[in-house]
């Protein structure tokens, strides 16, 4: 006997009632906050000292790079400092020399150099050894570029409006770097394959000239003219003002097998949007898309990370803030959809995120610099 269309609706909502909100799936302890370096500003994940816990390096303006080693359950051992060049403002990690333990590559904006600090396999670091790049590198990534086995440095250089790349020889030396032009002082630079050949490219935000810039690769550490992404205008009541890109991150949000780009970006009145450009799986990326509300915006969120942190099978995206003393998740939707943000308690004026598993339970945590030092938000979702 066929059940009533009055049990079946009434089912149905019972079923939606009991399924908790996309919103209510994301949950974070509360946020512990460890001191770095003097006014710190990158921060990225490893294991330097081979426990099997992911660590910090992060960078810090006074010209050191403070190491925080973990203890696996989602805490941290007090910083330890190396001197680097001044002013660092990113920072890369890799097995540059192929002794099989974790080094550093740090872009110093102030000297205009890379400081190559090899690690002991403890935790530990030697003296930094330094090459010089383009001017005022802000942002520094490492990939296998020529297919040699030996790793590579991608540096954007902010004051030459161009990227280095710096061939690696495999003993943590590097070659001189051939220079490419991208767009005006270029700000934030990643690495991955956008068009699916095995070889690897490069995407990075120009803050003077409103863009975006994809270099593809030929694997043979060679790199085609850039292709420009105009990065467009936020709209503010009563008009629009020009985006100014700053964080860029990476991920497949729309489950299409193709990889995506996200950034934040700021307008010259003193507000940040999200925004997606969607890749076509060739190397070429969409229109960007724009993401967020005006609360988020008055925020002023300046760094972007990405990780399923509700455990729904789509990435969704993180924003540390300046403004507002919080970070926020935007859920992904697994189609080029987000859920507003969802908005949790911070340190003020962030400048950098990353994510990684911090204590071993199979779930993404999220890590923010912020003005107080280096905040850490456990995962307690699903």
């Amino acid at each position: 006997m066929r059940k009533s269309t009055w049990v079946i609706l009434t089912q149905a909502l019972i079923l939606l009632t009991l399924q908790p909100s996309r919103a209510q799936e994301v949950s974070f302890s509360a946020p512990v906050t460890y001191s770095a370096g003097g006014y710190p500003g990158s921060v990225v994940l490893g294991d330097f000292n081979h426990d099997g816990n992911l660590d910090l390096a992060v960078t810090n303006s006074e010209g050191t790079v403070s190491i925080l080693l973990g203890n696996g359950d989602g805490t941290f051992r007090s910083a330890i400092n190396h001197s680097v060049g001044a002013s660092p403002s990113s920072v890369a990690v890799g097995d540059f020399n192929r002794d099989g333990k974790l080094d550093l590559a740090v872009a110093n904006e102030g000297s205009s150099s890379v400081s190559i600090l090899l690690g002991n396999g403890d935790g530990t670091f030697r003296s930094p050894i330094n090459h010089g790049v383009g001017a005022s590198p802000s942002s520094i990534a490492a990939g296998d570029f020529n297919r040699d086995g030996k790793l590579d440095l991608a540096v954007a250089n902010r004051g030459s409006s161009s990227v280095s790349i710096l061939l690696g020889n495999g003993d943590g030396t590097f070659q001189s770097p051939n220079q490419h032009t991208v767009g005006e002082s270029p700000n934030s630079l990643l690495v991955s394959d956008f068009n699916h050949d095995g070889k690897l490219d490069i995407a990075v935000t120009n803050a003077g000239s409103s863009s975006l810039s994809v270099l593809l690769g030929d694997g043979y550490g060679n790199f085609q003219s850039f292709r420009s992404y105009d990065l467009g205008h936020i709209v503010i009541f009563p008009g629009w003002v020009t985006a100014i890109p700053e964080s860029l991150a990476v991920g497949d949000f729309n489950r299409d097998g193709k990889l995506d780009l996200v950034t934040t970006a700021r307008s010259t009145i003193y507000s940040r949007i999200v925004k997606v450009l969607f890749g076509n799986g060739d190397g070429s990326f969409t229109s960007p898309v724009s993401y967020g509300s005006h609360a988020l915006q008055a925020m002023f969120p300046v760094a972007v990370a990405v990780g399923d942190f509700n455990g729904d099978g789509n990435l969704d995206i993180a924003t540390a803030n300046f403004y507002g003393s919080s970070a926020s998740i935007l859920l992904g939707q697994g189609d080029e959809n987000f859920d507003a943000a969802v908005n949790f308690a911070a340190g003020s004026h962030a400048s950098s995120a990353a994510v990684g598993d911090l204590n071993h339970d199979g779930k993404p945590d999220l890590v923010v610099v912020d003005g107080a030092g280096v905040t850490v938000f456990l995962n307690n979702g699903y």
